[in-house]
């Protein structure tokens, strides 16, 4: 599924309100091999005052004809 720029930013918007320590976000809005259309995804910090917080990948990827979306949840890389 696509979207038109004001969808985008309204997703955008309500990405952030639910996931307040996401960052180094970006999204993709075109069909390809790799992408069904819009897809958002980024870093989720669960505690960011912790001393060695866990860090997770998140990816929210879109379908075309009414079919839900999905929430995908991954660990994330050491940062170093």
């Amino acid at each position: 599924m696509l979207l038109t720029e004001p969808e985008i930013q309204q997703v955008l918007e309500q990405v952030q309100a639910a996931f307040p320590n996401l960052t180094d976000w970006e999204y993709n809005n075109e069909k390809n091999e790799e992408y069904f259309g819009f897809s958002v995804w980024g870093h989720f910090v669960n505690n960011p005052e912790e001393l060695m917080p866990r860090r997770f990948f998140i990816t929210l990827d879109t379908y075309e004809g009414g079919k839900p979306g999905y929430v995908q949840i991954e660990r994330h890389c050491k940062v170093l």
